[in-house]
C-alpha cells in the first residue's frame, strides 16, 4: 500500500499551497481520505492523477477561443 500523505506534504510534494488544495478537495477534484475533522490524507499517484486531468489552460488560450467564440457571433448576426 503507498504511503498516505498529510496536506502539507502533499503540498511541499506538489508546489501547490495548502489553500488550493483545500479548494480542491472542497470542490472535490481531488480524492481525500478524511479521518477526522482536519484530518486529511492523500496517496500521491492519485492526487497528481486528477491534478494532471484538471489543468487549467494558460490565459493565451483562452483569450483565443473568447476571439474565435466573438467573431463566430458577429458573424452569425451579420448574416
Amino acid at each position: 500500500m503507498e504511503k498516505l500523505l498529510n496536506i502539507s506534504q502533499i503540498s511541499v510534494a506538489s508546489n501547490v499551497p495548502v489553500r488550493s488544495i483545500r479548494t480542491l478537495v472542497k470542490k472535490g477534484i481531488v480524492p481525500v481520505i478524511v479521518t477526522g475533522h482536519r484530518s486529511h490524507f492523500f496517496q500521491a499517484s492519485k492526487f497528481f492523477a486528477a491534478l494532471q486531468k484538471y489543468q487549467v489552460k494558460s490565459a493565451a488560450d483562452r483569450n483565443a477561443v473568447l476571439d474565435a467564440l466573438k467573431k463566430r457571433t458577429e458573424d452569425s448576426r451579420n448574416d
